[in-house]
């Protein structure tokens, strides 16, 4: 067998036992397409493209990979058949195991564990774990917000630094200059969700940030982006923080970003 499995193991037939905290990674992947879900700190990240993905539906992924249960131990060659989806789970201490799904029936998968011990499934492990890997990244750069809980924004560069926040009068900035109505900062707001995670816009080459923008909203959190310098076509690179994958955007997209005042005066 390619584990070792206590008498408690074979009673209830987990393949294995993780703690899903300590699970460093979960790849899924059906032929050449898959995903590897890591976790980084208190938070995950997906490549590709390599951008936080959902904490909710990752967190949940790692619950169910920790410790899968067999539906049997058949004698079968699903070993040696060509494998549909693949799961590989790797914990903090190097530990791995993999299930290659193949064919299933009556509600069961045929699966190898660890490439030599044939098992059988619970098709609804293999519809979950597909399902939940399905949605982990992100398809904007930032997450869906409301807009309206939006209570400040701050910009700063080499040449310049202010804030603009909303107080019960409405949208006003520290130095006073600027006092956009609530429209207008929507119609701001309106592009930064609409920005795409997309892998074919994936700058190449070392990213020095020019100028961040930060976002609070009500309950507290704030989001950063990390605007780069812009190009020769106007064109800059753009990314979250903490994120080491920043995403082009053409001229006409990056416009409000370089021009955040402009775009709220």
């Amino acid at each position: 067998a390619s584990v070792d499995r206590g008498p408690l193991d074979l009673r209830d037939r987990r393949l294995w036992r993780l703690d899903a905290e300590r699970i460093v990674s979960v790849e899924v992947a059906a032929g050449e397409n898959g995903v590897t879900v890591e976790r980084a700190g208190r938070r995950f990240l997906v490549t590709p493209p390599g951008v936080a993905a959902d904490f909710e539906r990752a967190s949940r992924l790692f619950d169910v990979v920790s410790a899968p249960r067999a539906a049997g131990f058949p004698v079968t060659r699903a070993c040696s058949a060509a494998p549909g989806l693949r799961i590989r789970v790797v914990g903090e201490d190097g530990a791995a195991h993999e299930l290659r799904m193949g064919s299933a029936s009556a509600g069961a998968v045929a699966a190898c564990l660890d490439g030599n011990t044939p098992v059988a499934l619970s098709a609804d492990l293999a519809a979950m774990a597909r399902e939940l890997s399905a949605d982990l990244g992100r398809t904007s750069l930032l997450p869906a917000f409301d807009p309206l809980s939006v209570t400040s924004i701050a910009v700063t560069s080499a040449a310049e630094r202010w804030t603009l926040r909303r107080g019960p009068e409405g949208w006003r900035s520290d130095d006073g200059a600027l006092s956009p109505d609530a429209d207008t900062v929507r119609r701001w707001i309106r592009p930064l969700v609409l920005l795409q995670v997309d892998p074919a816009r994936v700058g190449e080459g070392p990213f020095e940030t020019e100028r961040t923008i930060d976002l609070s909203s009500r309950i507290g959190s704030t989001i950063r982006l990390e605007v780069s310098a812009a190009a020769r076509d106007g064109g800059v690179l753009v990314r979250r923080e903490g994120e080491e994958v920043a995403f082009r955007l053409a001229p006409a997209e990056a416009a409000f970003l370089t021009a955040v005042r402009a775009y709220l005066s």
